[in-house]
């Protein structure tokens, strides 16, 4: 029932993001050269639908406990980081109680057909010429820490 006071399940928020994220996806599909009016009404629709049921399902409280143990929660945000691994290992490494850290990661990866950023290719000097290459998947930085002995 979504009308309960029930805590809400780690495996509920993702299956309802990752519905929102998919539904988003295919919306914005439709629209290869649409409007940007058009592009935030299927927004709009999409988020109403989804999310917005969530989000007054638990107006005025948290959706998950919170903890009362000393516990740090650091929340890190990863666009295509090929540093996120070193970024997670100093956090821990650093940490006074790493054992108390709790880390939530969003890794944006890039995993086919990936293409570089903006690289310039001109000298010093000259009139700046820049190009876009094609580049290998990104590394899985989560991943890579874990399989150190911080992670």
């Amino acid at each position: 029932d979504e009308t309960d006071g029930s805590e809400l399940s780690l495996e509920e928020i993702f299956s309802t993001l990752t519905r929102f994220l998919n539904e988003v996806h295919d919306a914005f599909a439709k629209f290869k050269n649409g409007a940007k009016e058009d592009v935030w009404a299927a927004y709009v629709e999409v988020a109403d639908r989804v999310l917005v049921p969530l989000e007054r399902r638990f107006a005025g409280r948290t959706i998950r406990p919170v903890r009362d143990d000393g516990s740090v929660f650091v929340s890190i945000a990863a666009y295509r980081d090929h540093m996120l691994a070193n970024t997670l290992a100093e956090l821990f490494g650093n940490a006074a109680a790493p054992e108390r850290v709790y880390a939530g990661v969003v890794q944006q990866n890039c995993v086919a057909r990936c293409r570089t950023g903006v690289q310039v290719v001109s000298k010093p000097g000259e009139r700046v010429r820049t190009k876009v290459s094609d580049a290998p998947p990104d590394a899985d930085g989560v991943l890579e820490f874990c399989a150190t002995p911080l992670g």
